[in-house]
């Protein structure tokens, strides 16, 4: 899906779009908006869930009681950090088009370290050996994959690596301050993107206003936003603007949904499989690919998705305590003592 996105925006940027950063940040801003819109139609089943329990539970055998004061909700600090997320995802989205000119290493090597980081210390989210043992491989396997970059990198592309580094960090921390609203204040990470993606709007659109009237002491700079004098086909330029949009919205549904039950490390092994396809995809429109990246790449990535095989447990070490936390061995300890404590009662009886 991601890959898919990446498609029909490039072809966007490359046939109409004159301003990039403009069109950037408020494009991706309105997908976080509108994909944020799918809060209200959760809140609308809740709410229609509620009223047939209530209605089946008229008798009053049962009652459901929900005192709000047992929530301490500081709305100081929700606002001051759906703030920050606004500030870091307009930082996010001009580091990402600004390091478009330089030989870069993939971005999601550095998830895999921030990620589980943003994870463990604002979270609190426990991290077993075995996930250790599965970050440990991925990052062996995203080094196999940037061999090529690493070989092709120089003084020149010190300062877009710098950039990326910083763009490492900021997308994951996003997701940590989303999924620690949900935690700490119950706030659904659909209207966090809500929410944020709209004051994000405000500041993205009064920061170009400013720059306009610095730079041409009027608003011409909105404008010159799109040309399409090149385009003749029109129609097929309507067509991927819809595509964009919708592959984008449904990528960030999917990971606001991710957020609303696991962990943000959860998208982390998920997104395995869309720089593979990505590769593929590449390697097929640019078939001057050198042998050795044919060679080292799918290694590489046959190596992040055995790392994600571990993390969700498909395949377990039954050594050194990696088996320990699993939910398997963890199960088989609830049944045994379960069968302990039946068998001291029938004892006793």
């Amino acid at each position: 899906m991601f890959s898919y996105k990446l498609f029909f925006f490039k072809i966007i940027n490359e046939k109409v779009i004159n301003e990039i950063y403009f069109f950037n940040l408020i494009i991706e801003k309105l997908n976080y908006v509108l994909a944020g819109l799918f809060y209200f139609i959760i809140y609308c089943r809740k709410k229609s869930n509620k009223e047939k329990e209530s209605n089946q539970n008229s008798d009053n055998d049962i009652k459901y009681i929900y005192n709000e004061s047992l929530i301490n909700i500081n709305t100081k600090k929700i606002f001051f950090l759906l703030i920050i997320i606004s500030i870091i995802v307009i930082i996010d989205l001009l580091l990402k088009t600004y390091k478009g000119k330089y030989i870069i290493i993939d971005l999601r090597y550095y998830y895999m370290i921030f990620i589980p980081l943003f994870s463990k210390f604002i979270l609190k989210d426990n991290i077993y050996k075995h996930h250790y043992l599965s970050l440990a491989i991925s990052i062996i396997g995203w080094v196999i994959v940037n061999i090529p970059i690493f070989m092709e990198i120089n003084a020149k592309d010190l300062l877009g690596n710098l950039a990326n580094l910083v763009n490492g960090a900021l997308f994951p921390l996003i997701l940590a301050l989303i999924k620690y609203l949900n935690n700490k204040y119950y706030i659904s990470p659909f209207k966090t993107s809500l929410i944020f993606g709209l004051i994000s709007i405000i500041l993205s659109l009064i920061g170009f206003m400013i720059y306009s009237l610095i730079k041409y002491h009027n608003f011409t700079f909105f404008n010159a936003i799109f040309d399409f004098s090149k385009n003749e086909n029109k129609q097929a330029i309507i067509i991927y603007f819809v595509l964009t949009f919708f592959f984008w919205i449904l990528l960030n549904i999917c990971i606001l949904s991710i957020l609303s039950y696991f962990s943000p490390i959860l998208f982390l092994i998920t997104e395995v499989i869309s720089p593979f396809l990505s590769w593929i995809e590449a390697s097929i429109e640019k078939r001057d690919k050198k042998m050795l990246e044919l060679i080292i790449c799918p290694i590489g990535y046959s190596i992040i998705l055995f790392s994600s095989l571990i993390y969700n447990e498909l395949f377990i070490f039954n050594c050194c305590g990696l088996n320990t936390n699993t939910k398997k061995f963890v199960n088989k300890r609830i049944d045994k003592e379960l069968l302990e404590m039946n068998k001291l009662i029938n004892e006793d009886e």
